[in-house]
């Protein structure tokens, strides 16, 4: 329990709690990162670096992998 001395820590009071704060900091983040105007090349990144980025955050357990199959699916889409 050291980390709970730790200022950069936050304790939830159960997974639920959790649960929700994941949700509404995704959504954040996913609306401050939307731009539905701009393709993947203009984004400055390919498909492939994109994917890699997917996948980064999918191994850090930041997104799902249903969430992660729906980005691909979106991503490989747009390109088409």
């Amino acid at each position: 329990m050291s980390a709970a001395h730790d200022e950069n820590t936050v304790l939830f009071s159960s997974e639920i709690e959790f649960a929700k704060a994941r949700r509404f900091i995704e959504a954040k983040v996913a609306a401050k990162n939307h731009h539905p105007t701009l393709s993947a090349t203009e984004h400055g990144l390919s498909v492939a670096e994109q994917l890699e980025k997917l996948a980064a955050l999918l191994d850090r357990g930041l997104l799902t992998r249903d969430e992660f199959n729906a980005q691909k699916k979106k991503l490989l889409l747009q390109n088409e």
